[in-house]
């Protein structure tokens, strides 16, 4: 019912941040396939509780890691980290309001 599926997108959203905070490890470490695998988990999760915009540059940022493509990674990861932020800020408040 609706208090599970609150209870998912929370839960969903904290693993989201868990994985962004440790992709910023693994690219400072320049382990870019273990950050590509987490960045795949994030497309999946992040486009299951409604956030587009984060699951689109998951998937951008773990075909760049892909590719080693060391010149668009750390944008692409900036914009990852900030649209999450955005998008979490705005499903909180919705669920808040419920």
């Amino acid at each position: 019912g609706p208090d599970y599926a609150a209870y998912f997108v929370r839960d969903s959203i904290g693993e989201i941040g868990n994985a962004i905070d440790e992709i910023e490890k693994l690219l400072q470490a320049h382990n870019l396939k273990a950050a590509a695998n987490l960045a795949h988990n994030i497309t999946s999760i992040s486009g299951n509780t409604g956030m587009e915009r984060t699951s689109n540059l998951a998937r951008t940022l773990e075909k760049l890691c892909g590719r080693d493509e060391q010149s668009q990674i750390p944008f692409i990861f900036q914009q990852l980290n900030a649209s999450f932020h955005s998008e979490a800020t705005l499903l909180k408040s919705f669920l808040g309001k419920q």
